[in-house]
């Protein structure tokens, strides 16, 4: 028994190849349905499954047949036949034996049968249509271009090294990232819909769905979640993703928290977003390696301000061109927070300006540009 899948059909796991690759992370076992009408494709792990289904072009099958083979193996077979103009699959007892018109060439895979009425069957039969019915009823969330930009903005700022923080808050008209070496609050020139926040002025979205974003919303950015938007489902022409995020962790700031944390007094300083990259740029290969590379700010008033890293292997001192400080202060932070923040804000306005407030007692510095606000923490000396 076979089946015949065309080039255009297999260039759809193509497009997916990223997808695929991102998510076998976290889906580990690979299982497949083979019908005289379609080919379907699931991954399935602790935290979910996904599913592809695309239309088969010939077949001698008179009937489903379940199976699953290595799903790192199937991806490369994939591949070597990348250039043919279809493949057939061929069921034997103990192989799949994988072919294509176009070549002698065959790649056999170790093979895995499954019965109709077997866990894995039913689970690639029912288990996203019956999901999908769970939590249609819940929250409708469509994921606009600015909402995943922003979002994507906030987890960029996420490293293994500073906290247990692994999600990002999404509110009406912003978008905030909070830990210890920082908060952003990223406005959103669109509200999302009221009906969205009765229970929170946040939903908490995990940094794996952020990242799935890129993947999915191209071809659908419209989401279902469930009740505390820890679970999603997500369909387009040919696939579905059901997924439950791991233990989503966040600390924010209320307003009132957020306003008491900002700097009090009246010193600041206002630059080019790119004048301050340059100046970064500039320590670029004298840090050693450490949990943080700090950079300290030196301004005084009415004069200029200075960058400055000192450590007992060397010691830099750069100065911000034509910028000048309202008040004398001195503070350091951690350069590589600072760097992913303006990178991100020069992307979205290489001609932006960024005001820099600091004062000599408060926890942090206030950083703020168009539609931003980050407050990004002091190191001790």
């Amino acid at each position: 028994m076979n089946i015949t899948l065309t080039r255009d059909n297999l260039n759809i796991f193509k497009t997916e190849t990223k997808l695929l690759n991102f998510l076998s992370a976290f889906f580990t076992r690979a299982y497949f349905k083979a019908t005289p009408e379609f080919f379907r494709l699931m991954l399935r792990g602790q935290y979910g499954v996904f599913q592809t289904t695309i239309p088969a072009a010939t077949t001698t099958l008179d009937k489903p047949i379940y199976f699953s083979v290595d799903f790192n193996k199937w991806q490369i077979a994939l591949q070597k036949f990348e250039g043919s103009s279809s493949i057939v699959l061929e069921f034997t007892p103990n192989l799949l034996k994988i072919t294509s018109p176009d070549s002698s060439d065959v790649i056999n895979l170790g093979v895995l049968y499954f019965k109709e009425d077997s866990p894995e069957a039913i689970v690639l039969d029912n288990f996203l249509t019956s999901k999908r019915e769970e939590i249609s009823n819940q929250h409708r969330l469509t994921f606009t271009p600015e909402v995943v930009d922003a979002l994507n903005f906030a987890d960029s700022l996420f490293t293994s090294s500073t906290s247990q923080a692994n999600s990002v808050g999404l509110g009406q008209q912003d978008v905030i990232y909070s830990d210890r070496s920082a908060v952003l609050k990223i406005s959103l020139k669109d509200s999302l819909p009221s009906e969205l926040f009765t229970d929170s002025d946040y939903i908490y979205i995990h940094s794996t769905t952020i990242k799935l974003l890129n993947y999915l919303t191209p071809t659908s950015n419209e989401f279902l979640f469930n009740s505390d938007f820890g679970t999603f489902y997500w369909e387009d022409f040919n696939s579905a993703i059901y997924m439950v995020s791991s233990d989503r962790k966040i600390a924010l700031p209320s307003d009132e928290e957020f306003q008491a944390i900002l700097p009090q007094g009246n010193g600041y300083f206002s630059t080019k977003l790119a004048s301050l990259k340059l100046g970064l740029d500039f320590f670029t290969g004298f840090y050693e390696g450490s949990m943080w590379k700090p950079i300290t700010f030196k301004a005084e008033k009415s004069k200029e301000v200075l960058l400055h890293y000192h450590h007992p292997t060397a010691e830099i001192t750069k100065e911000l061109d034509g910028v000048e400080g309202t008040e004398d202060g001195i503070f350091t932070v951690d350069s590589e927070t600072l760097r992913k923040i303006i990178t991100k804000l020069l992307l979205n306005d290489p001609e932006a300006t960024l005001k820099v407030s600091y004062d000599e007692d408060g926890p942090g510095v206030l950083l703020e540009a168009p539609s931003c606000l980050a407050l990004v923490s002091k190191l001790e000396d």
